[in-house]
């Protein structure tokens, strides 16, 4: 819901392993942590309809080091930054817009509700 309100709007981003206060607090950040984060996150987007371009998002970790040391601590801070696409996506035949630090369900523009009923209506339901 928040990435889709994000590209329906002004964009932003969404960070990960950070708390309300603004402290890193950090999630897994493994390298297979990483890849999976990043495809799941492409994977959201892609299923937007129609999918968010590839040039419209970025996608990024950051490893949480050791205060004193510097070494890693297997932790980091995950973030996915959305741009505006000038073209409503919906996710689910759901459209989101953001509204101050929330996220509200918007109407469905009126192509995209005539699509979804010929889509509904073209099913057959099985018995």
């Amino acid at each position: 819901r928040t990435l889709n309100a994000f590209v329906n709007t002004a964009g932003g981003i969404a960070l990960f392993g950070v708390d309300p206060d603004g402290i890193a607090r950090g999630v897994a950040m493994d390298p297979l942590h990483q890849r999976m984060l990043k495809r799941d996150a492409a994977g959201v987007l892609s299923s937007f309809h129609p999918p968010v371009p590839r040039e419209a998002y970025d996608i990024n970790c950051w490893p949480l080091l050791r205060r004193g040391s510097g070494d890693p601590t297997g932790l980091g801070v995950f973030a996915i930054l959305v741009c505006p696409t000038g073209v409503v996506h919906n996710y689910l035949w759901r459209v989101y817009m953001r509204e101050e630090d929330g996220n509200v369900e918007a109407e469905l523009p009126e192509e995209l509700e005539e699509l979804k009923a010929s889509m509904l209506a073209g099913r057959k339901i099985r018995k």
